[in-house]
């Protein structure tokens, strides 16, 4: 394993606070009212390019999501066979 499970979940983390982004463009569209409204703003050039690299974007965080998670479930098995498997510390109780 080249990195450790709190360095996998932090990227994850970070991935998903970038998708949850790129997400938020796209609802964009979903409050959009009518078609000119969509029209409007995604009817020339430029706005077709905005729309496909957020598409893009959202696609490619989701792929790089989902191998992450995969890694991180491959690095805790491994840690489980290992005999490593990480633990939580006993915490006081009031």
């Amino acid at each position: 394993m080249t990195e450790t499970i709190g360095a996998l979940i932090d990227r994850l983390q970070v991935t998903n606070l970038k998708m949850w982004w790129a997400q938020e463009q796209l609802y964009e569209i979903r409050r959009m009212k009518t078609v000119q409204e969509f029209k409007a703003r995604y009817g020339t050039d430029a706005g077709l390019e905005e729309l496909w690299a957020t598409f893009k974007d959202a696609c490619d965080l989701n792929v790089q999501r989902v191998n992450l998670v995969d890694a991180i479930d491959a690095a805790l098995g491994e840690a489980i066979q290992a005999g490593d498997a990480p633990r939580a510390k006993p915490h006081k109780s009031y």
